[in-house]
């Protein structure tokens, strides 16, 4: 983890020598988790609701060769929750739901290389993509709706996640160095969140919506 947060924090630093036009910004977000897996050993369970919460700080930084096409790191926090259920039938015939929820808090670190298309002086509509690496903080929280004793931490069998990131968004300039953006992004992870000793997690995947401003220098 030191030597990712070392490597990303190198290439930020080194970012400012290569590009032109740079822009600061900051943006909230809200997930919902379409996509999302969600398993308990070779059983899949039922998706009953999936939300993340956070916010993130990027730099913009504009490629000379082409005016449009920009990167885009970012460093941001998550706490993502995720609901899920299983229904099983007995030797009886009777049918049992079981429900519980997953919660973690996580740092994500996307990076993602961009293109703009000018609409007119004001508005731009752009599409974005790319990688990111995701840390688990703390425990993952798990709590069962039949749990009278609340909920259980355990300790991640991976605090790394990957995941790919694409979307579109707009910005709207109300001057040539302040502007509003708004971004739809689909997040598509690759690894599960799961217990260090408990065979059972998610995949976490889904559509954000975020909303935030950038300063140009």
């Amino acid at each position: 983890m030191k030597k990712l947060l070392a490597f990303f924090c190198v290439a930020v630093l080194a970012l400012p020598l290569a590009f032109s036009e740079i822009a600061f910004g900051a943006r909230a977000l809200g997930e919902w988790g379409v996509g999302t897996d969600v398993s308990v050993g070779d059983a899949k369970l039922d998706l009953a609701k999936s939300w993340d919460f956070g916010g993130a700080a990027f730099a913009r930084f504009s490629i000379p060769a082409a005016k449009n096409l920009f990167v885009q790191p970012e460093l941001g926090f998550l706490h993502s929750t995720t609901g899920m259920k299983y229904t099983y039938t007995d030797s009886n015939g009777e049918k049992t739901t079981w429900k519980s929820t997953l919660s973690y808090n996580a740092l994500i670190l996307p990076v993602l290389v961009g293109y703009g298309f000018p609409v007119n002086q004001n508005f731009t509509v752009f599409l974005e993509g790319g990688p990111q690496v995701s840390f688990l903080l703390g425990d993952l929280t798990w709590k069962s709706d039949d749990d009278d004793d609340g909920s259980t931490g355990y300790t991640p069998k991976s605090r790394v996640l990957f995941s790919g990131v694409f979307g579109a968004g707009v910005t709207y300039s109300f001057s040539p160095s302040v502007a509003l953006l708004g971004d739809l992004r689909y997040d598509l992870g690759f690894v599960k969140a799961r217990p260090k000793d408990v065979d059972a997690g998610i995949i976490p995947r889904g559509v954000s919506l975020s909303a935030g401003f950038l300063v140009r220098f």
